[in-house]
């Protein structure tokens, strides 16, 4: 994968289109409900952070939980934090962190982006 001249990650992405499920608000401790979630779609993918678009804003520095599911079905539990938000045209981009966190998918998230062996 190239890199233009003002790319500044370090690391490989995927765009590769994904589906993610937010959780934009969890149940209180106790409580017999179910959480708000929406549906997003991936613009790009890393080992430690996505980019994604969403028809609504969220607070930076927000920790949430998400799922990110490929089209071959394969899905992943993690946490992220809300890096940035940006309004466009179709409503908001959001970069978040990925990162470690006990009972998430972490450690298999981090090994879909390991070169194979030449």
């Amino acid at each position: 994968m190239e890199k233009s001249s003002d790319e500044r990650r370090r690391e490989y992405r995927m765009i590769q289109g994904a589906s993610i499920f937010l959780e934009t608000a969890a149940p209180m401790p106790g409580e017999d409900a179910i959480g708000q979630v929406a549906l997003c779609g991936s613009l790009d993918i890393s080992p430690k952070g996505l980019r994604m678009k969403m028809d609504q804003t969220l607070a930076q520095f927000s920790i949430l939980q998400l799922a990110i599911q490929f089209a071959d079905k394969s899905r992943f539990h993690l946490v992220g934090e809300v890096r940035w938000v940006k309004e466009c045209a179709e409503g908001y981009e959001v970069g978040f962190e990925i990162l470690e966190s006990e009972h998430t998918d972490f450690t298999a998230w981090q090994t879909l982006f390991d070169e194979p062996d030449s």
